[in-house]
């Protein structure tokens, strides 16, 4: 959202936005200063360069406890879901609502104050322990938010209206996991 704003109030002076991300990466690492430092764990292990048999093994790992792998390809998929979505959102705001770029941008931000809410809910309803039966919920209503997209992919508010219920469902369906 904030690179579609400020392209937007800066009259697409590039310029300029690049002097302000500079100015929020040094404040960054000014901030990333101040984390404490972690031990290392393991200071003697090898970078394993095979990754596919790390990966294999951290699965075969996962195996032994109940719904775990279940919980992480679950998680691999809402992060696909994600991408997908990010990545063909501003193509279907050119294309699909007829808007511009810069102005899909803001479209951006309904689905990132629907993941905020989605993720406050479960907050909420999670206060003493996980409740993954929210994340069922998450999915129908992810599912049936692209559905009702498809059908209204050529209105701007309802497109908005279900964006933004993307995003909660999405913080419904991943936070718990």
């Amino acid at each position: 959202f904030l690179a579609s704003f400020l392209s937007d109030i800066l009259d697409r002076n590039f310029s300029l936005i690049v002097v302000f991300c500079i100015i929020i990466s040094v404040i960054a690492v000014f901030f990333s200063h101040m984390i404490e430092k972690t031990p290392v764990k393991n200071p003697d292990k090898k970078i394993n360069y095979l990754f596919f048999t790390q990966i294999f093994h951290s699965l075969r790992l996962a195996s032994n406890y109940k719904h775990l792998n279940l919980a992480l390809f679950s998680s691999a998929f809402f992060l696909y879901t994600a991408s997908f979505t990010q990545l063909n959102l501003i193509p279907f705001g050119i294309q699909s609502l007829g808007i511009t770029d810069i102005q899909t941008g803001y479209v951006y931000l309904a689905a990132a104050l629907g993941l905020g809410v989605g993720s406050f809910i479960v907050s909420i309803i999670s206060s003493d322990r996980v409740k993954l039966w929210l994340t069922i919920w998450g999915g129908y209503g992810t599912g049936f938010s692209y559905i009702f997209l498809y059908v209204f992919q050529y209105h701007l508010v309802i497109a908005c209206i279900l964006f933004f219920s993307i995003g909660m469902h999405g913080g419904l369906y991943v936070v718990p996991l």
